[in-house]
């Protein structure tokens, strides 16, 4: 699509603006991380809190998207336009998941009420107990993320390197935080939104900040993060046993407030 602007303006434009593209593609795949990370389809149950910090994230980004269009390439106006469709869904998706949410928990009320006055011998089977799995773990899911992210950062490469070896990068965090550490979701959020807003100040900063101090800063955030995780009683990484040998007792605390 022509850079109508440029044309009317005289202004000499590449015949395909890929540094661009490339520039907002990667940018596209930081926000598509940072929302997996906040709304975690996987174990998303009702989770409308996910969405409702995914919508205060994303609806305030796309509005400033947006102030950003004018006079600008259409690649920036088509990136306002799919942050303002990303908003729009996450709208959807918090009033749907508060809607089922209340329904659901109208419903469990009254499976509540009923189990109440089953025999005892009955009530296991309408209960359902919490499971306890600490440690690595990795889903289907999971590698499908690492081996479309690990693709894309191979394909990257040969088009631009510090580009390539962002996207590689986040892919690795992505396996720290989710897979190795178990990091809980708000020092996953404060990680990605740190990263993402380097990373812009890296892409359109105009030398501002180069990719050197980015990766330098996220990992220092990325030493700082792991170590608040560690110390917390609910750890349960790798080496779980090791780091924090009270997880089992602190368990069994947290199922019975549950």
């Amino acid at each position: 699509m022509p850079d109508g602007y440029a044309i009317a303006n005289h202004i000499p434009v590449p015949r395909y603006p890929l540094h661009g593209v490339v520039g907002f593609s990667l940018f596209g795949m930081l926000e598509c991380a940072t929302l997996t990370l906040v709304i975690r389809p996987w174990s998303y149950r009702r989770s409308w809190g996910r969405a409702f910090v995914a919508l205060l994230l994303f609806l305030p980004w796309s509005l400033l998207s947006l102030a950003f269009t004018m006079h600008m390439p259409p690649v920036v106006i088509f990136h306002a336009f799919w942050t303002l469709l990303v908003s729009a869904g996450l709208l959807v998706t918090l009033v749907i998941t508060v809607l089922t949410a209340l329904v659901d928990s109208k419903r469990d009320a009254i499976v509540a009420t009923d189990v109440a006055v089953l025999p005892p011998r009955w009530k296991p089977h309408f209960m359902t107990v919490p499971t306890f799995q600490p440690g690595f773990r990795i889903s289907s899911l999971d590698i499908g993320a690492l081996v479309a992210g690990t693709a894309g950062a191979l394909l990257l490469a040969d088009v631009d390197r510090w580009q390539a070896l962002a996207v590689a990068f986040v892919v690795a965090h992505f396996f720290l935080f989710c897979n190795i550490v178990r990091m809980d979701r708000l020092l996953e959020l404060v990680w990605a939104g740190l990263f993402v807003l380097l990373a812009s100040a890296t892409l359109l900063g105009g030398g501002l900040v180069g990719w050197t101090s980015t990766f330098a800063i996220a990992l220092a955030c990325t030493a700082i993060l792991v170590a608040v995780q560690a110390r917390k009683p609910s750890y349960h990484g790798v080496f779980r046993k090791q780091i924090n040998p009270g997880l089992l007792a602190w368990w069994e605390w947290h199922r019975r407030q549950t």
